[in-house]
């Protein structure tokens, strides 16, 4: 018997020779078992299935009356999650030994997660509390199905969020950053670009920005930056100070706010549409799991 293939070992293990179970003469009918486990070794996860078969088997013969709570399955959906993880992980399928290995970490570390609860381990940890909490909201999510909104069902939710969806205004820019220069110096170069194009050193610096609103101009140069490309006229080139220093900057295009149509945000207002259905429904399956608890509110205000 191999008994690593084993998450639990034989009970003659360590004894002295002695004591180990006899080997006697196998009947001519164990040659087809054992032609079967050769070609099963062949695919790891089917050995391991058929021991793990065998081993739960004589279990359910021999140990009789067990609590229920101390009999740990591992069955083949499990194996499989097991074996798709390595697979993802090594980028091919696990052998036999690292199969075992891999179900007898997963028991290993079962036992102790049972144990631990038994133990209360798990209460009054907030840690704990909130990461059961979040999965559960996860497999929630997940599997709340929301089908796509119809022509008409998106139309109408888009005019009641018509305001979210405006386009505010937006500018198209260019920028040169001119690391060690001061004013005077960026607006002389400034002064040098209004004239000809800039010089093969200037033009590696030379960075493009297209359709950014004001406040995304903020994030990147800070609000001194973006008031100054907000202020000045298309197509002139101007010094403006960031948070990295001086650049010369001139302001492309200035698009000016208008009123989007469906057309302009249909995968975004069909996405945000989604997740607003998703989310109710999710409401509405807690709510259906809180009217199975009797809730009581033991306290004075």
């Amino acid at each position: 018997m191999h008994k690593d293939r084993f998450c639990a070992r034989p009970r003659w293990a360590g004894l002295p020779a002695a004591s180990a179970p006899a080997h006697r003469q196998r009947p001519r009918s164990v040659n087809s078992l054992r032609l079967t486990l050769s070609r099963a070794a062949r695919e790891p996860l089917l050995l391991f299935l058929l021991l793990s078969a065998v081993v739960f088997g004589l279990d359910a013969a021999f140990g009789g009356g067990r609590d229920a709570r101390r009999v740990i399955t591992v069955d083949r959906p499990l194996a499989e999650s097991l074996k798709e993880s390595f697979e993802r992980g090594q980028g091919r399928a696990p052998n036999s030994k690292e199969m075992n290995d891999l179900v007898y970490r997963w028991v290993q570390n079962e036992v102790i997660y049972r144990e631990a609860l038994a133990l209360g381990l798990d209460k009054g940890d907030d840690m704990i509390r909130e990461r059961i909490i979040t999965k559960l909201r996860q497999i929630t999510m997940d599997n709340a199905v929301v089908d796509r909104p119809g022509e008409n069902e998106l139309q109408q939710w888009f005019e009641q969020n018509k305001a979210y969806y405006s386009l505010p205004v937006r500018y198209d820019f260019s920028q040169i950053l001119l690391p060690g220069a001061d004013q005077a110096n960026a607006a002389r170069i400034a002064a040098t670009l209004a004239g000809s194009a800039p010089s093969a050193e200037l033009a590696d610096q030379l960075r493009r920005y297209d359709g950014r609103q004001r406040e995304n101009i903020e994030q990147m140069f800070g609000p001194d930056f973006a008031a100054a490309l907000a202020s000045q006229p298309a197509g002139e080139w101007r010094a403006a100070q960031s948070q990295y220093g001086w650049h010369v900057v001139r302001l492309e295009t200035r698009h000016e706010a208008r009123q989007a149509s469906l057309e302009d945000v249909r995968d975004r207002a069909e996405a945000e549409w989604m997740a607003m259905q998703r989310k109710r429904r999710v409401a509405e399956a807690i709510e259906e799991i809180r009217g199975r608890y009797d809730v009581r509110m033991d306290f004075d205000e």
